[in-house]
């Protein structure tokens, strides 16, 4: 760290020019010392900080003055880290990051507390590279007297904020982005709708705001972070500096809320052991698919699948035993599903030892005899449970949507009936309702 030319350099110095001749050659070139002392006399507070250590290196006698400092020895001798918040101290290092990716200034107000009593300044900041390569905070202050008490704190609240605000062009052009904008966006220039990483959400928040003077919405946002859930607020506004239109964009991450959220929801319609669909889902979601399939004149195979003898695993072996058939009758499940699986199949296990297959028909093309044979056939295949072999037994009623029943209810009662044909006849059977339905003799399709 260099040195302040004290008054009797200073002094020697003019002493120098005012009665010996005129210096020639490179004996007229100012030394580094001459020019600090130019910048002792500006008006404008001038000080050099190092990020890494938290003090000052070097200021001008205007920046020692802001700084309530006798010398620049007295003013480094400060560590200034003791006294920062944390969020000033992430400020900072967003201020790095920001000089290391691009030659930028920042024009803000800050408020200095040397030795505790405020000082309030218009600073400009721009990275400074060291003589050792690091990078420093360069910075111009202007003491500002006239600022109102609730500026000030407003600008701090500004700055401060961890609330992502961004001041765009409609085009979505950044004109403005507070410290934590800064800390999350990829680069200072990303464009906000870039930023969306699902093109239907995208386009929806831009087609909207074209419409409304105010908009919130939530949406996935691509961050310095990766991908996030955001909570965004936008209102149309005009930018203070050109009185162009704008959009005044505000942004909450809400990550953590929206996947407790997730769970939360996935808790609720989905049985903890086999990872299934719960018959909370299925009470939901059939309806759903009743009525498309009403509309479209489509249809829904549902199978009623019940495990004959289970209570007997349960009894015999432990309940252990009988949770890892029943997990492994659910993996079952999944891979059957997963050799011809539809946007809307699904599995679910509806209680106990009781699973439910939906499978959507699209066309009509789907013979619903044929599908409870191929259940049937790959059901019945032994699996390892618990390090033996264990067959499974079952039940299978079937009924066919909206041909078989117009609600849920409806239809829950007709394939609970067939599958009770089924489980009074053989193991291993699959009973269609149409059969009930008709009057006809019972058609029940064995293994």
């Amino acid at each position: 760290m260099r040195e302040r030319r004290t008054d009797k350099h200073q002094q020697a110095d003019a002493s120098s020019q005012a009665c010996g001749d005129a210096p020639t050659g490179a004996e007229t070139a100012p030394q580094p010392d001459h020019l600090f002392s130019i910048f002792d006399r500006l008006s404008t507070a001038i000080w050099i900080f190092d990020f890494d250590c938290k003090r000052v290196l070097w200021a001008n006698a205007a920046g020692l003055a802001a700084w309530n400092a006798e010398s620049v020895e007295d003013l480094y001798a400060r560590d200034l880290a003791p006294d920062m918040s944390d969020t000033v101290k992430k400020r900072l290092e967003q201020y790095k990051a920001d000089f290391a990716r691009k030659d930028v200034t920042f024009s803000e107000i800050w408020t200095l507390y040397p030795k505790g009593k405020p000082q309030t300044m218009k600073l400009q900041m721009r990275g400074f590279v060291l003589p050792d390569g690091r990078m420093s905070l360069l910075c111009e202050g202007m003491i500002d007297h006239e600022l109102h008490p609730e500026t000030l704190r407003s600008t701090e609240a500004l700055l401060h904020t961890p609330v992502i605000i961004t001041l765009v062009t409609e085009d979505g052009t950044p004109l403005y982005r507070n410290p934590a904008s800064r800390t999350s966006c990829l680069t200072l220039e990303s464009n906000f709708f870039d930023q969306f990483t699902d093109n239907d959400e995208r386009e929806s928040f831009r087609e909207n705001l074209k419409t409304e003077d105010h908009l919130r919405s939530v949406a996935r946002i691509l961050t310095s972070s990766g991908e996030r859930w955001h909570e965004i607020t936008a209102r149309s506004c005009l930018d203070a500096a050109t009185g162009v239109p704008a959009y005044l964009i505000s942004e909450i991450d809400v990550t953590e809320l929206h996947e407790t959220k997730e769970r939360a929801q996935h808790l609720a319609t989905h049985d903890s052991l086999t990872e299934l669909p719960n018959r909370t889902f299925v009470n939901a979601k059939l309806p759903e698919l009743l009525s498309a399939s009403q509309v479209s004149g489509e249809q829904l195979h549902l199978f009623l699948i019940d495990l004959d003898g289970f209570k007997s695993v349960n009894d015999t072996r432990g309940h252990t035993a009988g949770d890892a058939l029943l997990q492994v009758f659910a993996d079952h499940l999944r891979g059957l599903l997963n050799t011809t699986r539809r946007s809307e199949d699904f599995a679910a296990r509806l209680g106990g030892d009781e699973f439910l297959i939906c499978l959507q028909d699209m066309g009509c093309t789907r013979d619903p005899d044929a599908i409870g044979h191929r259940l049937l056939s790959a059901l019945a295949e032994p699996v390892m449970v618990d390090g033996e072999l264990q067959k499974i037994d079952f039940s299978i009623g079937h009924i066919s949507l909206p041909v078989d029943a117009l609600n849920l209810d409806e239809a829950m009662r007709h394939a609970d009936q067939a599958l009770y044909r089924a489980k009074g006849s053989a193991t291993n059977k699959c009973v269609s309702y149409r059969s009930i339905k008709n009057g006809s003799t019972l058609k029940a399709l064995p293994l």
